[in-house]
């Protein structure tokens, strides 16, 4: 059995290469388009006007030629390139529409998913740009039309997942003790050589001769503890005339604590454990009580129904006492180790990647599943339709991994520990916070850089802060600067230059003079070179900004100047990229009245107080905190706060939602569990029990497979 694509799947390819339902093939197979076209002529339609054809041959096909066919056609479908399962180049295809519904409504532009992904409405389409508006509002008028057609051709179907039938597939089908064959070998053989013989038999082949004992020994530690015996032990073993020597070799291999760290190694690759991921270096310090857990677990011969259950739900357990309790605990570390992006943007999608990334680990691991291949549409071999994808997924979905922030960050969380040593810890805690207090409220609100994140509310007259500028391109939200104003700033990762606006726009309550304040957040990679032009009463000015220096006002503001504006003017302040080098940051924008244009943007500070007082206070800080009793932590998930069944994720988009899908396992697995799923938690207790059951067909399948792949070299 591979690690990577295993268990049923292997020997579903050996036992019917026909066989539909395919299991565990490569993730480049998984998510390839496999769809046949079928080019036969469909009727000729509704008879239309030469006007008609005209205006579609010289106004639309064009643009579906230039625009649409590289990846709406059945010249992509036959590259696998075919997206969302949307054929342009027929009539019936664009009748039919794809994985979104119908691409048009006859009549019905406004209904028409089509004319909304031309407009970016919803999808954007084409990807690269928008077409032009008279191009779209001739896509307008074909729809009013009735979107005649010329065109021939059929949409191509493709297959629905039939469970039933996926069910009588040998893999999915109930274990069952097979009668052991007859054979002609040793009494002492076993059912397991049993087997071999009878196949060799078939097969018209002898077996060779019993490996003798130098050999037999190398063998058997290699498998079992990847080390060498030593020549003591080959000389005691060769000697050894018992016919209880191999037993007992076996059974002294099998209590050494090197069985552990031989066979946990094999399941720390199957399970991708590492203590780094590949962001900035980023180490997993707490991920070594994992690798501890797995040892002990295989050198503890703790049964494979409680090893599947502790990983998947350990922090849900019961435990009837404190090393068990930190035990369940610590396995929950298998559901953290994904090679996560932290630095995704788009948190609702980074929160969908972990769950994606579990779940495939999840199936790879215990059932020789590639579960992640419906995340976007129906599996295209096994019999995993996408509805069964989010039903996991939501389970996985309300288990916290991460604290989002600008770069996410892994949890870790306290390890329990003996009565009197929390404690210690409590009392501790207690002891630093107030002291911490203590010094804030000398030191006042500023930090160490001098310059606070500073609210909206507390700054004088009209203020627009980024996040309601209307902006085009894609600005990256980001708060590791902290003097911003607000919560937070964005800029434009220095990237498509003259692609990127931001236009401030206020409510200007009365006329008058104002003057403008521009913030922004001062850096090392910032542009030196950021024009930023105010569109008053009195016309167009621009001024060029300087962001590598610290703005001149309160170290967050510049001046743009006094500019006249009037109320319900067409007034704004618009920065762009154009001309840059750089980083380019927007932040917020101040219109302060001529009147109190002499006050500073920001709030009174708090005296510092008694600056050697202050010193004291951190020096105690100091002492106190190096005498801190030791705090373990461990790597691991929580249970969200809300619980709730996820909805399907059109095409895999997070922003794109179908219907909900309610909780639950895959179909094609028949068992007589069926749990009903509490509002109170996220259900990864029942999904381990469930794996772990005893009729689920795949699990024991799926270890029979791995051990041999692990003492053979193949599954």
């Amino acid at each position: 059995m591979s690690s990577t694509h295993d268990g049923a799947g292997q020997l579903g390819r050996r036992d019917s290469d026909t066989d539909f339902w395919m299991i565990g093939l490569p993730t480049r197979l998984c998510l390839a388009f496999a769809v046949i076209a079928c080019p036969a002529a469909a009727d000729d339609g509704p008879a239309l006007s030469p006007r008609d054809i005209s205006f579609f041959e010289k106004k639309i096909r064009p643009v579906l030629v230039a625009q649409c066919y590289a990846c709406h056609s059945s010249k992509a479908a036959r590259v696998k390139k075919l997206r969302g399962g949307l054929w342009l180049d027929n009539r019936e295809g664009v009748r039919k529409g794809g994985e979104t519904g119908a691409a048009i409504v006859p009549g019905k532009p406004d209904e028409s998913l089509l004319l909304k992904a031309l407009n970016y409405d919803s999808l954007e389409m084409p990807p690269k740009g928008k077409l032009p508006g008279a191009v779209i509002a001739d896509f307008r008028e074909w729809i009013i039309r009735g979107a005649p057609d010329p065109r021939r051709g059929r949409a191509a179907t493709i297959s629905k997942i039939d469970i039933e039938v996926g069910r009588n597939h040998w893999a999915y089908r109930p274990l069952k003790k097979p009668p052991v064959p007859g054979h002609g070998g040793p009494v002492s053989s076993s059912a397991v050589d049993a087997f071999l013989l009878a196949r060799l038999k078939t097969a018209r082949l002898q077996q060779v001769a019993e490996a003798d004992r130098h050999i037999l020994i190398r063998r058997l530690s290699f498998d079992l503890i990847g080390l060498p015996p030593t020549p003591a032990q080959i000389e005691t073993f060769v000697n050894d005339d018992s016919p209880e020597a191999y037993t007992r070799l076996v059974d002294r291999l099998l209590a050494s604590p090197h069985f552990g760290e031989r066979w946990g190694r094999h399941w720390l690759d199957v399970v991708r454990f590492a203590e780094s991921i590949t962001l900035r270096g980023f180490l997993f310090p707490e991920a070594w009580r994992y690798r501890d857990y797995v040892v002990k677990t295989f050198n503890d011969d703790r049964s494979l129904g409680r090893f599947v259950q502790e990983q998947v739900a350990g922090d849900l357990l019961p435990a009837t006492s404190l090393p068990q309790r930190q035990q369940n605990l610590v396995a929950t570390t298998f559901l953290a180790l994904g090679n996560n992006n932290l630095e995704d943007q788009d948190k609702a999608k980074l929160r969908m990647d972990v769950v994606d990334e579990q779940l495939e680990t999840i199936s790879r691991a215990f059932l020789a599943q590639t579960i992640g291949c419906a995340r976007c549409h129906d599996h295209k071999f096994d019999p995993i339709p996408t509805s069964d994808y989010y039903a996991l997924a939501g389970i996985l979905r309300n288990t916290k991994t991460l604290n989002h922030a600008n770069v996410s960050k892994w949890i870790e969380l306290p390890l329990p520990v003996i009565p009197a040593r929390t404690a210690q810890i409590q009392e501790h805690n207690q002891a630093v916070a107030a002291l911490k207090a203590r010094i804030k409220t000398l030191q006042g609100t500023t930090n160490k850089k001098g310059l606070s994140p500073l609210p909206v509310a507390k700054l004088a007259g009209i203020v627009v802060d980024d996040l309601q500028a209307v902006t085009t391109g894609v600005w990256m939200k980001s708060q590791y600067t902290k003097s911003y104003v607000g919560t937070g700033y964005q800029h434009d990762k220095g990237e498509q230059k003259g692609e990127k606006t931001a236009r401030f726009r206020p409510r200007i309550p009365r006329d008058g003079e104002y003057e403008v304040r521009f913030a922004y957040t001062p850096g090392g990679n910032r542009s030196p070179d950021v024009p930023v032009t105010v569109i008053s009463a009195n016309g167009r000015r621009t001024v060029t900004i300087n962001q590598k220096l610290t703005p001149p006002l309160d170290g967050r503001f510049i001046s743009l100047g006094r500019h006249r504006f009037l109320q319900g003017g067409s007034h704004e302040v618009v920065v762009t990229n154009s001309g840059t080098t750089g980083v380019v940051i927007i932040d917020a924008v101040q219109f302060l009245p001529a009147e109190v244009a002499g006050k500073k943007p920001v709030a009174t500070k708090t005296p510092a107080g008694n600056p050697q007082r202050l010193r004291d206070l951190k020096q105690q800080l100091k002492v106190l905190q190096q005498r801190a009793p030791g705090q373990p932590k461990y790597m691991s998930v929580e249970e969200e706060k809300a619980i709730a069944d996820t909805r399907i994720h059109v095409r895999g988009n997070v922003h794109n939602l179908g219907p909900v899908a309610p909780r639950g396992f895959l179909q094609v697995i028949s068992l007589d569990y069926r749990p009903a799923f509490s509002s109170k938690q996220s259900g990864r207790r029942e999904l381990g029990r469930w794996i772990a059951h005893h009729d689920n067909p795949l699990t024991a399948r799926v270890l029979a497979n791995r051990l041999w792949h692990w003492l053979f070299g193949a599954g």
